[in-house]
């Protein structure tokens, strides 16, 4: 398993220490950094993120990779307060609505096909596509679905799925 070409070697903690502030993770990092002579922590996934968001100031004996304030991470995973953002800086994105009951669905949903998907999951996880408004009550009520409440409703636009990250200063 390689995760970058530039990356030659990694490690992973349990996500049980990013719950538990007894079982002391950051001294874990710190110990850990300091006998394998590790310059910089870089955080690979949005709870690690949120942890580094959090405890990084007590990072001492490497360069914590720079991190987002907790608020401004959560803020931005939220894919309704994404859009809020997106709509206020003028960036273009789909017909979006936030379905927050189910028997409400059909007045809120903005026209078919749509991709229904949770506020708070990546990498589509959760997502679907709703070809009707009698597929959008179904899938509502479809207990395996696991559809919860609130989710965002978008324009289903045809193509590839892709995914940008980006690093940029200020």
């Amino acid at each position: 398993f390689q995760v970058s070409r530039y990356c030659h070697r990694f490690t992973s903690f349990p996500p049980q220490l990013l719950l538990d502030e007894s079982l002391g993770l950051i001294d874990r990092i710190n110990n850990y950094c300091k006998t394998r002579r590790i310059d910089v922590v870089v955080p690979a996934d949005f709870e690690f993120i949120q942890y580094l968001g959090r405890h990084g100031k007590s990072i001492e004996d490497a360069t914590l990779f720079p991190v987002p304030a907790t608020d401004t991470m959560l803020r931005l995973h939220n894919k309704w307060q994404f859009r809020s953002i997106a709509r206020q800086v003028g960036v273009p994105h789909p017909e979006t609505c936030l379905i927050e009951r189910a028997d409400r669905s059909q007045e809120q949903a903005t026209g078919f096909p749509l991709v229904v998907k949770p506020l708070d999951m990546n990498s589509a996880h959760g997502a679907w596509i709703v070809r009707s408004s009698d597929d959008l009550r179904a899938l509502l009520a479809d207990p395996i679905a696991d559809v919860r409440l609130p989710v965002l409703a978008q324009q289903f636009i045809a193509g590839g799925h892709h995914d940008l990250t980006i690093l940029a200063d200020n």
